[in-house]
């Protein structure tokens, strides 16, 4: 079993095993100076319809350095046969090791967890492609690190009602230690200045069943 790290769409347990119908044990972890950027171009998004490519909004979320930003997570087990799902379905990260500190008990341990990258370090043989440039042209984008787009509309709604329904933590913690892709706006932010405000935007959002 290996353990990896769901810290935006995979805060939800429902989630996890529904995408790995094998995942072992879930645990509530921090990871100290880290923090998401919404910084990757949305692919699943995009694959399952839920935007189209000229959208402003398709990015979804990645682990990065942040020093003095502490990323509540949940981690979870998987064997080789989900680890690999993990792989193709994230396959545009660099997956990195880290060490994580579950909350409830303190103890420390290992994990993997979808770390930014750049395009020029994509493994694109993860889901069989030939080059990066079939894949620009699969999803019809330039580039699928550090684009300008927004949070991808239906996958920001499933990471705050996931964010929600595991407590105020958790929820603190996905509004003010994420950021868009200028590294500078908070999710909190984001959201205070959008059409709906805040509140009714955490009360009303809701998960997908893509995600």
């Amino acid at each position: 079993m290996r353990c990896v790290i769901g810290y935006a769409s995979l805060i939800s347990e429902t989630s996890i095993k529904r995408l790995f119908p094998n995942a072992g044990r879930i645990v509530r972890v921090t990871l100290e100076n880290h923090a998401r950027c919404f910084n990757s171009f949305g692919t699943l998004s995009l694959k399952a319809g839920l935007a189209d490519s000229g959208s402003d909004y398709l990015a979804h979320a990645s682990a990065i350095y942040r020093p003095n930003s502490i990323l509540h997570a949940l981690a979870f087990e998987l064997d080789d046969t989900d680890y690999d799902t993990y792989v193709r379905h994230e396959f545009r990260y660099d997956f990195k090791p880290v060490s994580v500190q579950a909350l409830e008990g303190g103890q420390h341990f290992d994990a993997i967890i979808c770390y930014e990258n750049v395009d020029q370090n994509i493994d694109v043989s993860r889901i069989g492609s030939a080059s990066i440039w079939d894949l620009y042209d699969l999803y019809d984008t330039p580039s699928f690190w550090h684009t300008s787009h927004l949070p991808a509309k239906i996958y920001l709604e499933h990471c705050v009602a996931s964010a929600r329904d595991l407590g105020a933590d958790m929820l603190d913690n996905f509004l003010d230690a994420s950021y868009l892709h200028d590294r500078m706006t908070s999710i909190r932010s984001y959201l205070e200045d959008s059409d709906s405000g805040l509140d009714s935007y955490v009360n009303n959002a809701q998960y997908s069943a893509v995600f």
